[in-house]
């Protein structure tokens, strides 16, 4: 058994190479990012990657310019978008928001 999530990576504007050149060379050097994300960092399909996070803050240490948004989802509809540049990350959580009462809704 196992999480299934699917992940959409962007990459900041780069200063030479094309994000998309950036990307496939993230695919190429992590196997699972090849299985889960496609040339232009779109969701290929779910899948168990558990390093996600700990790859793209490696693999961001040659690129340290750029800032590589991966925006993940959960099978259990649970999102978070992790942030990485140049080895350092940090996970953001979506939060659930109410709006506050409104008494013109009422009925």
């Amino acid at each position: 058994m196992g999480y299934y999530t699917q992940y959409d990576l962007s990459v900041s504007q780069p200063e030479v190479l094309s994000p998309e050149e950036i990307i496939k060379r993230f695919r190429e050097w992590a196997p699972t990012a090849g299985l889960s994300i496609d040339a232009s960092g779109g969701a290929i399909q779910p899948v168990k990657w558990y390093e996600h996070e700990a790859d793209l803050k490696h693999f961001s240490t040659f690129h340290p310019d750029r800032l590589f948004t991966l925006h993940c989802k959960g099978e259990d509809g649970a999102e978070w978008i992790v942030y990485v540049k140049n080895g350092k990350s940090y996970r953001s959580e979506q939060e659930r928001v109410f709006p506050p009462f409104d008494k013109d809704k009422l009925k």
